[in-house]
């Protein structure tokens, strides 16, 4: 994988957006912190806050250029994702064949996708470590008030990597309590409190995000509702011949995982099978709100990774 992103792949793979990023990590190490402009109010104009933060903290403490430290630290960030990726497999799903673990990443390697934002200077691979950790995570979907509380507080704080990031272990966790805890009572007290503790630690990440930028959410946090253009036949003949075409190139990655996943769907029932159902239900939930709210020209691309980052875990289901 290292082989692959340093030497097959440009690296560092600049990418246009990672700009914004080296500016703002610039102007923080030289004391303008969340400044785009200097002498200027702070202002959050990044996906998210943790990552430029921790870009410029770790430049300040390094001395390294920010360029070097943003491409090192999302390589960092990937492989570690790498890491709870195989740790998820092993500990949560399959104990008995390290080797099946093992094949679980191949998907993700594989991916031009993934090997290009492994050190393009953007949130994409701290975001997906946490879309991987949330999934090792679901080992603590018991039925516990003091589990349901704690993931919770997990789910809500993740919106200081992406705003919309949230949305993925909510739905993991909801889908797990459903399956895991017996009875309409304890799944709703489950559901409750998995839901207290993400909005209480939510509200806590704008409030950090309000102290430190002057903005609750960045601009890339609002909505824009291009699938209805697409739907209702608002976008030009070019841009249909686009999406209908090279944009579904995504799915040579993805389709294989989904019938992967189908087929022990269907050959064993439910129980067998339940482990893995809040791992699809995510990504089917998460992919709708892509397909929903992002621009329709960016859904095939860095996007589409923490719902590979969960469907690879159909390999191991399949064996």
């Amino acid at each position: 994988y290292l082989w692959m992103t340093c030497s097959f792949m440009p690296f560092p793979a600049d990418f246009e957006d990672s700009y914004i990023m080296h500016r703002y990590a610039q102007n923080g190490v030289d004391g303008f912190m969340f400044e785009w402009n200097r002498n200027s109010a702070p202002v959050q104009g990044t996906t998210g806050l943790a990552w430029v933060t921790l870009i410029t903290l770790v430049a300040r403490l390094t001395r390294f250029n920010v360029i070097t430290v943003n491409s090192y630290t999302g390589l960092i960030f990937a492989i570690l994702t790498l890491l709870v990726v195989y740790a998820a497999s092993v500990r949560n799903f399959n104990r008995n064949n390290r080797w099946v673990a093992v094949c679980t990443l191949i998907p993700i390697i594989s991916s031009p996708y993934f090997t290009r934002i492994s050190a393009n200077g953007l949130e994409t691979s701290i975001t997906l470590f946490f879309v991987a950790l949330s999934i090792y995570l679901l080992r603590f979907c018991r039925g516990s008030f003091r589990e349901a509380v704690g993931l919770g507080l997990f789910s809500g704080f993740t919106a200081l990597i992406r705003p919309d990031l949230p949305l993925f272990p909510i739905s993991l966790y909801v889908i797990a309590f459903a399956l895991n805890s017996e009875g309409i009572a304890l799944r709703a007290k489950n559901w409750l409190w998995l839901l207290l503790g993400a909005v209480f630690s939510g509200v806590v990440s704008l409030f950090l995000a309000k102290i430190a930028t002057g903005t609750a959410l960045p601009l890339s946090a609002s909505l824009k509702f291009a699938f209805s253009d697409l739907l209702l036949g608002r976008l030009p003949l070019s841009q249909y011949n686009y999406i209908l075409g090279y944009q579904l190139a995504f799915l040579s990655y993805l389709l294989p995982l989904i019938l992967l996943a189908l087929i022990p769907m269907i050959a064993l029932d439910l129980k067998e099978s339940r482990k893995y159902v809040p791992i699809y239900g995510a990504c089917a939930v998460y992919f709708a709100y892509l397909c929903t709210v992002l621009p329709i020209m960016d859904v095939a691309y860095r996007f589409q990774l923490p719902v590979l980052i969960g469907l690879s875990f159909a390999m191991v289901h399949f064996f």
